[in-house]
């Protein structure tokens, strides 16, 4: 996280949907205390943009064009193994939530899931714990 009060908590956005992207900029971006650093639209463009901004925290899409979010996840822990990830998808099973969970991505959240949820499990991901929670609003794992 970030070290100083004034400094804002920088987060990329790694989803294959601009639409998506941008909604997700807009909410965060209503926190004072966050900035969207970058954003990517593939697994490609977030570990390279993980590894060029080095960001407070990634949020991360399953599902994209070239590689899925675990295995995006797995390359950018080999150059950053403590960097918090909160995996942000449409799918979500039981065995998704344990293999991001297997790998130390710190929280996942269902697609869908209100706005408060996402600002949430960024706030508890950031915070140093982990955040598994379906758009029922239930604990998962």
């Amino acid at each position: 996280m970030t070290s100083t009060m004034s400094s804002r908590t920088r987060i990329l956005i790694a989803d294959d949907s601009d639409d998506l992207r941008r909604a997700l900029r807009n909410v965060l971006e209503t926190q004072p205390r966050y900035t969207v650093c970058g954003k990517a639209g593939s697994g490609a463009e977030a570990i390279s943009s993980a590894r060029e901004l080095k960001p407070d925290l990634v949020i991360l899409d399953l599902h994209m064009p070239d590689m899925d979010g675990f295995e995006t996840a797995r390359q950018i822990f080999t150059f950053a193994p403590s960097m918090p990830i909160l995996m942000f998808s449409i799918y979500f099973s039981t065995q998704h939530l344990q293999e991001a969970h297997k790998i130390g991505i710190r929280g996942f959240i269902q697609k869908g899931s209100s706005f408060e949820t996402l600002l949430d499990g960024v706030e508890t991901v950031l915070g140093g714990q982990d955040f598994f929670l379906a758009k029922s609003e239930d604990v998962i794992i």
